[in-house]
């Protein structure tokens, strides 16, 4: 291993550390949003506000060109092109307000919502005013300034986290929470410009060569925006806005810790894996330490989410969204596969992959839609949530064949990598079904349940982990970058 990569690897490690602490402590504000708001609102209210999102979401990945990806892969890159991504940014923004307002009237008629029209004009104007962001602020990733991101972050979800819940409790409405995006979406503009010294101004001198990178990136946003919307598109023209609203909390219950925890380490990889492009081997070796120490933490914390879905939905949701429970479980588990995707993303960008990583993204995009529809078609909601994870278990076997043939990663590399984690994760999962069940005779409640639960998890893995690689002779891994780290601290 080159001192290169060293250093890239040990600031790797950091940054995930800083960053995964940074996302819970983020993280927990919005599971106790979720916490209030599912009280106040029903799954009508979600339903409705989760139609217009689901059409601005596919607008904005439509348009999306990853030019942010673009300036942190470009280490030479000049206030020219800082100035060309957001200059295409305010285009971007007012392309979609447009495109939003054109599409308020069909949108309602469509999905059999009369009050979708008004939501829709909300989300086009704040879509403009959202292009104006300080595109400065790509530089908290590209320096590998993780503090200043956190509190970048954290300021703007705790403004529009009090904002959103004194709306819901005055106006007991789906308004609070267009309220909460609107507060979220100022704050995050005007934050921007306090926290970054940059200073943008209108410029196109750089177009062609950020388009350059950005044609394939472009491919992939697109096909990305489908597929996740794949599942909302259905059940918001064939079900109803109570079902869909109860499957978007249940999705964000389930999959906010997993996903967000392999966003920050994707994150924190992204511009380490970005100063190695020119050494594969390094590269590489960067890049399975990430997904290592993704399956690592990921693993046990989807399983986790799965055996806790009764006493999360009973706590968290209440009585009235029992019916997100089977949801919650199956996606749980789904989230874990995402891992995988989140990770290889970054190691393909990083490597130069882009034309294949828009390949893959338009993959992904045919597999989910066939899979869901027919699971859907047959078996109705619940074999559409049943789908969900049929297909990641596809496109991830499709993605490790491509990734093998480009030398990032072999079949054989992932076991080593990940079956001490797997093995300590099933050990959790068959120990703590006989502690649920027994707590579930004593009858304490569910928050202690739901604590007695994560408590025994964390002992059980952790120690299982523990274990398992001291047996084996402390092999290189996350474990003994961990050890390392708790000991120098």
């Amino acid at each position: 291993m080159t001192e290169k990569n060293t250093r890239a690897g040990r600031a790797f490690f950091i940054n995930s550390i800083w960053a995964v602490g940074a996302r819970i402590s983020i993280n927990s504000l919005g599971a106790i949003s979720i916490i209030f708001l599912a009280r106040i609102l029903t799954p009508d209210d979600y339903g409705i506000v989760a139609q217009a999102v689901m059409i601005i979401g596919v607008l904005e990945m439509m348009t999306a060109l990853g030019l942010e990806t673009a300036l942190i892969v470009n280490q030479k890159a000049t206030k020219e092109h800082y100035d060309t991504v957001w200059t295409l940014h305010v285009l971007q923004g007012l392309m979609i307000s447009l495109c939003l307002a054109a599409l308020a009237g069909p949108a309602s008629i469509y999905f059999r919502e009369p009050q979708l029209e008004m939501i829709i004009y909300c989300y086009a104007l704040l879509s403009f005013v959202e292009g104006f962001d300080n595109v400065g602020v790509v530089d908290f990733r590209k320096d590998l300034k993780f503090n200043l991101e956190f509190r970048y972050v954290l300021y703007c979800k705790l403004i529009s986290f009090v904002v959103t819940l004194i709306a819901a409790y005055y106006l007991r409405s789906y308004w609070a929470l267009i309220i909460g995006v609107a507060t979220n979406t100022l704050t995050r503009i005007i934050l921007s410009y306090v926290m970054s010294p940059y200073r943008p101004s209108f410029c196109l001198n750089k177009w062609r060569d950020l388009f350059h990178f950005s044609k394939w990136m472009m491919m992939h946003e697109m096909t990305t925006a489908f597929t996740w919307e794949v599942d909302s598109f259905i059940l918001a023209r064939f079900s109803n806005a109570r079902m869909l609203g109860t499957y978007v909390v249940a999705s964000e219950l389930a999959e906010t810790p997993t996903v967000e925890l392999g966003t920050s380490v994707a994150r924190a990889a992204s511009p380490s894996l970005s100063k190695l492009n020119d050494n594969h081997d390094d590269l590489k070796s960067l890049y399975q330490k990430s997904l290592a120490m993704l399956v690592l933490i990921g693993a046990p914390a989807g399983v986790g989410i799965n055996v806790l879905a009764q006493e999360l939905s009973d706590l968290v949701l209440g009585d009235k969204w029992q019916a997100a429970i089977p949801f919650i479980e199956i996606i749980a588990i789904v989230s874990i596969f995402s891992l995988f995707t989140t990770i290889s993303i970054s190691a393909l960008i990083s490597s130069g992959r882009i034309k294949v990583l828009a390949f893959l993204s338009l993959t992904r995009l045919i597999v989910r839609s066939t899979i869901l529809a027919l699971g859907f078609y047959y078996f109705g909601v619940y074999g559409l949530v049943v789908a969900t994870l049929v297909a990641s278990i596809i496109y991830i076997m499709i993605s490790l064949c491509t990734q093998r043939y480009y030398n990032l990663i072999s079949f054989r590399e992932i076991f080593g990598l990940c079956w001490r984690c797997i093995t300590s994760t099933v050990i959790m999962y068959f120990s703590l079904l006989p502690i649920q069940d027994s707590l579930d005779k004593l009858g304490y409640g569910d928050l202690f349940d739901l604590v007695v639960i994560t408590l025994a998890g964390i002992v059980i893995y952790s120690i299982s982990l523990l274990i398992i690689w001291i047996v084996i002779g402390k092999k290189d891994g996350p474990e003994k970058e961990i050890v390392s780290f708790l000991k120098n601290r």
